[in-house]
């Protein structure tokens, strides 16, 4: 029992303990109220920052600014410029005032960053400097010209920038950066534009950039007169045949109709063009009728298509592996 009493009473006694330990404030209280600061300063290790600091405090209480500068020096020399430096300096500046008061206003307007350039303005007088921009520096057409002006390619323009470009204007360079960042082939003679930039030496083909891959069918169909070399390319053919697939909402092995309507915009496309075109196909119809079209499949429309297409199936199973 008295042991429970002596750690209660111990207890109640940290509360009081912790306040008296708060209420000690450090060194600073020590140098506000010694009677001698001199001697008080003799406590700091030489080269601390508190030893810069409290010298430096303590020069300037005593009027002796000049040693203020020195201690400021071989203070920044160490430790740079810190928020106490700034300190000394800002109350340097105010009590400096009424012995050299040019020197503490351009110390203000340096720190403040005031400036004093306005001009007195005078009813009547007609302004002697222009009010407004000139049009012809701040126009489209010249942002424009000082961006094809200062870039080989469009790096001077933004993505959304790209649609107000007059593409068929375009150089080799320019023209290959342009296709290579659009996204959408929602652009006026579009086909042209990329029949174009296939016909450089620089150019990779057909389906190095996106734009190509992204194209309509109607707009693969322009590039194809533009172009009918394009069907040696089997990047072209297979983008070609991707447009002819059924839609995305459809099923084609639940939906026979629609899928013998795919087999025939194939085989439609296969029979006018060339043989890569011809085996790209064949391989497609492979893999999507399982080698062969199901009996309920087979279009009773159009019964000489499907022998053509039984015949390409007998004729490149063999070629393919399958």
């Amino acid at each position: 029992m008295k042991n429970k009493l002596f750690l209660f009473f111990l207890f109640s006694l940290l509360p009081t303990i912790s306040s008296l330990q708060g209420n000690v404030i450090g060194y600073v209280e020590d140098f506000a109220l010694a009677p001698d600061r001199e001697a008080v300063l003799k406590d700091l290790i030489p080269g601390t920052r508190e030893y810069y600091y409290y010298h430096a405090l303590h020069a300037q209480n005593e009027g002796r600014h000049g040693e203020v500068e020195k201690l400021i020096g071989l203070w920044v020399k160490r430790y740079g410029e810190t928020s106490r430096v700034r300190e000394i300096r800002n109350r340097a500046a105010l009590l400096e005032y009424e012995k050299n008061p040019e020197k503490s206003m351009d110390y203000l307007k340096k720190k403040l960053g005031l400036r004093f350039n306005h001009s007195r303005v005078i009813e009547g007088r007609k302004p002697a400097h222009p009010t407004k921009l000139d049009p012809k520096h701040v126009s489209y057409d010249s942002y424009y010209q000082e961006a094809i002006r200062v870039y080989k390619n469009l790096q001077g323009f933004e993505q959304r920038g790209l649609r107000n470009l007059k593409a068929n204007k375009l150089n080799g360079i320019q023209l290959r950066d342009f296709l290579g960042r659009i996204v959408y082939p929602d652009i006026p003679g579009l086909p042209e534009l990329i029949q174009k930039d296939l016909k450089e030496k620089q150019s990779r083909g057909f389906g190095s950039l996106s734009i190509h891959r992204n194209l309509t069918k109607k707009q693969l169909d322009e590039l194809l007169e533009l172009d009918p070399k394009l069907l040696n390319s089997n990047n072209f053919v297979q983008t070609y045949l991707s447009r002819l697939s059924p839609s995305a909402d459809l099923n084609p092995e639940e939906e026979p109709e629609e899928k013998s309507a795919w087999f025939n915009r194939q085989l439609l496309f296969v029979r006018t063009q060339n043989r890569v075109a011809r085996d790209e196909c064949s391989r497609q119809m492979f893999a999507g009728s399982k080698f062969r079209i199901p009996p309920a499949v087979r279009d009773p429309y159009m019964p000489r298509l499907h022998g053509v297409l039984d015949q390409y199936f007998c004729g490149h199973s063999a070629m393919c592996g399958l």
